[in-house]
């Protein structure tokens, strides 16, 4: 899809607003990756001119130079499609105060580098000026001598010996305020010629654990490309981050807002623009939200580096802006994969999936609303190809099939309970769910067929709790014997009627000494080796939702390290289809996954060493 027809496009989009709190946009069926704009141009920014252009720059060069260049250069367009060039605007020579060999960071290198980075193009006080950083980061400023975007500029001022990636922001009073590295703020003199107050640094709201996963403590809403823009007459705070997630680093693009004040308080950052490394947020004269878009080289999941796009933006509520469902920015199988079509438009999480007694394939997952009582519980659906999926309807109800579950103790009186995260066996000629329950004290449920049938009925085997805790999981070895996993790592083998467990539990310990996750526990046997999956959250609260996983030559172990699966496919069920090939469900717990809370499959296999693959099979698109 090009741009022009995203321009159409983005009018109509359809988006998803789910409880709370995430803005959704779910990609395009015939989303195309981002491509390149214009190559040897990082960190870009676009200024909407009052003459009637649209001005781009950024940071010449690459980044194994340190971006070593020889000054600005500008492109300009009418429509954002076509581009121009317009040259070297600045010459790096012609900085003035480096002239005079005034001292600066970094000056101790055996040779000083030369060039600006982060050139931003701005129209404040009735002229253009550019600000740049050097590249051993001081930050100056230059002014068109013409009143003309394409210049020619003098050097008006060094405005700090040390920062980079500058920007400006001319507020409704006049007042112009200058932004640096990921977090700083200052507002500067009616000339632009210094700093006219101390710098501050702006802190978001730190987001509390809810009591699962391990979030970072964020004192910042980024580490680079700080720039602001208001969005519904609110101030947004707009800087890129590098944060451990998917395994690697990735580089990818926040949006802290504040109620009031340009210095904040700033509510807890949002995640906007995944991989969009040192990117810039801009609206253009249609009143269209778009960001650039230029990947870190470091981030093995940015579609390119070294290299500009643009990329328009939807708007939701909340000063809630997400990239348009018309392109993919995320390299990898999951970054381009959809939902099963027949299903798209289910509300799913924690799928499991298993083959029955007849060789159709058994779906459950957790269903939100309809898991809840007095009239919802667990809805199954069937197929015989993974793609066309037919609705069983209602297996188990609250108000029909609960007993000790519907009456028992709760922390939350006046809440509803939720199933949570059923998982589906068939095991010794019948059908097997464990299902979650979402209030504290959380424990798990155990049914079973009683007709080996997958409509039921389903009957209580234990009447009770099979466990404390969450995410129950059955296992059945190659001896028959029948193992139960639970949260991040426990296991216990069960009886033979499997009415309680036969023997203490263990915690599986990954190299034996690190937890596998917090939850969403896996089992497998594939190529004579034990898989044990479980989920894990990285990065901050924007982050991934992750897979993880170890292997053993025995149930019980020892498992060998933990090890990166998958990014956004925490929490997935690892199967055997009817055609001798293993699967594995995504669900997309965090919102930049492009799965999001529908199912998705997708084939994977392991190699020689038992690296995770994933295949490019497109189930069910």
């Amino acid at each position: 899809m090009n741009l022009k027809l995203l321009f159409i496009f983005i009018l109509g989009l359809g988006i998803t607003l789910t409880s709370g709190a995430q803005f959704l946009v779910h990609p395009d069926y015939d989303a195309q990756p981002i491509k390149p704009l214009l190559k040897g141009l990082s960190h870009p920014q676009v200024c909407v001119a009052p003459d009637g252009w649209y001005y781009l720059t950024g940071t010449v060069g690459e980044a194994k130079q340190s971006f070593e260049n020889d000054g600005i250069y500008l492109w300009k367009s009418k429509d954002l499609i076509e581009w121009k060039a317009l040259g070297k605007v600045f010459d790096v020579s012609e900085i003035t105060w480096q002239k005079r060999g005034e001292p600066v960071y970094g000056t101790n290198h055996s040779k000083r580098r030369e060039g600006c980075r982060g050139a931003e193009l701005h129209f404040v006080k009735g002229n253009y000026f550019l600000v740049y950083s050097t590249v051993y980061q001081s930050i100056g400023i230059l002014k068109s001598k013409t009143n003309k975007a394409e210049g020619p500029y003098e050097d008006w001022a060094k405005l700090l010996p040390w920062g980079y990636d500058p920007s400006l922001f001319e507020d409704t009073d006049g007042k112009v305020y200058l932004t640096w590295d990921g977090a700083n703020i200052a507002r500067l003199s009616d000339d632009l010629k210094k700093l006219d107050e101390s710098p501050q640094t702006i802190i978001p709201e730190i987001f509390p654990p809810k009591g699962w996963g391990e979030y970072p403590v964020l004192d910042k809403v980024g580490t680079a490309g700080a720039h602001i823009i208001k969005l519904d007459g609110k101030y947004c705070f707009v800087a890129s981050d590098m944060q451990h997630r998917m395994g690697t680093w990735c580089d990818d693009l926040f949006l802290a807002v504040s109620e009031g004040d340009i210095y904040g308080p700033y509510h807890r950052r949002e995640f906007v623009v995944p991989h969009a490394s040192h990117s810039s947020i801009f609206q253009d004269r249609e009143g269209n939200w778009w960001s650039t878009f230029a990947g870190n080289p470091d981030d093995p999941y940015a579609m390119f580096s070294g290299a500009t796009g643009l990329l328009p933006l939807v708007k939701g509520s909340k000063y809630r802006l997400k990239p348009s469902p018309g392109l993919i920015l995320e390299k990898g199988v999951i970054g381009s994969m959809h939902p099963v079509q027949s299903v798209k438009d289910i509300f799913m999480r924690d799928p499991s999936i298993c083959v029955g007694h007849d060789g159709a394939y058994y779906l459950v997952s957790t269903l939100g609303e309809p898991s809840q009582p007095p009239h919802g519980g667990l809805k199954m659906w069937r197929s015989t190809d993974l793609e066309n999926w037919d609705s069983l309807g209602y297996i188990w109800n609250w108000d029909k099939n609960a007993t000790w579950q519907i009456n028992r103790k709760r922390d939350e009186p006046g809440r509803k309970e939720m199933l949570w995260a059923p998982e589906i066996s068939y095991i010794n000629g019948t059908y097997w769910i464990c299902f979650s329950h979402s209030l504290t004290p959380r424990v798990t449920s155990l049914i079973k067929s009683s007709t080996g049938l997958p409509e039921g009925p389903y009957v209580d085997p234990i009447s009770g709790p099979v466990s404390d805790g969450i995410d129950g999981f059955l296992f059945q070895d190659d001896d028959d014997e029948v193992y139960y996993l639970w949260g991040g790592g426990q296991m216990a083998k069960m009886k033979k009627d499997m009415s309680g467990f036969a023997e203490e539990p263990i915690t599986i310990l990954a190299g034996g000494w690190e937890k596998m996750g917090y939850e969403g526990c896996c089992l497998i046997k594939h190529k004579d080796k034990y898989i044990l999956t479980a989920s894990d959250h990285s990065g901050d609260h924007n982050g991934t939702y992750d897979l993880m996983y170890a292997i053993a030559d025995n149930v019980k172990g020892p498992y060998s390290e933990r090890r990166f699966a998958a990014g956004h496919a925490g929490h997935a069920t690892l199967f055997h289809g009817t055609d001798g090939k293993l699967y594995c469900t995504v669900f997309g717990s965090d919102s930049h996954c492009p799965v999001h809370q529908q199912l998705g499959i997708i084939e994977v296999d392991f190699d020689k060493e038992f690296n995770f693959i994933m295949k490019d099979s497109k189930i069910g698109y």
